[in-house]
């Protein structure tokens, strides 16, 4: 691989980092914002089961807050999922089959570099990450503009 292309792979490589680190996200938020739902369903507001403590008033406070949080997460999650689906595209739009496997397997699927080389491409593990970078180099382009820096000019 020339420098230009290790170059544009160094490059685009905390893009496709960004995009592994989103599925956790995607699945923690999704976590906390079902446990929250789970809260305001489970409160019962009728007033026969409701002994009124001195705290009583406040109740609707925090179900407004939590219905507000819940609001929150649901537009994380929407914004997270939109970058996981861009990312899918650009990988989708290479034109290697073995390049959209490697980074399909590594970034989107998030399996470990092992199991990437040894399971799913059959190859050593410098070869799947040879690969990887031949792939992020030819997904530079196509990347976000906000993750990519300029190419320095040879002068």
């Amino acid at each position: 691989m020339d420098e230009y292309r290790k170059y544009l792979a160094d490059q685009a490589k905390p893009y496709f980092e960004h995009v592994m680190r989103l599925n956790g996200a995607i699945r923690r938020y999704q976590s906390s914002r079902d446990a929250i739902a789970d809260c305001v369903k489970a409160i019962d507001y009728s007033r026969e089961k409701v002994t009124v403590p001195p705290y009583v008033d406040a109740i609707p406070d925090k179900v407004a807050e939590l219905e507000e949080l819940d609001d929150h997460y649901l537009h994380v999650i929407d914004e997270m999922i939109y970058e996981r689906k861009r990312a899918e595209e650009i990988i989708e739009s290479l034109d290697d089959d073995r390049y959209r496997d490697v980074l399909t397997y590594r970034f989107l699927n998030a399996l470990p570099w092992r199991t990437v080389a040894d399971v799913k491409m059959h190859m050593e593990i410098s070869w799947c990450t040879r690969l990887a970078k031949e792939a992020m180099a030819a997904a530079f382009f196509k990347i976000p503009r906000e993750w990519r820096k300029p190419i320095p000019r040879a002068d």
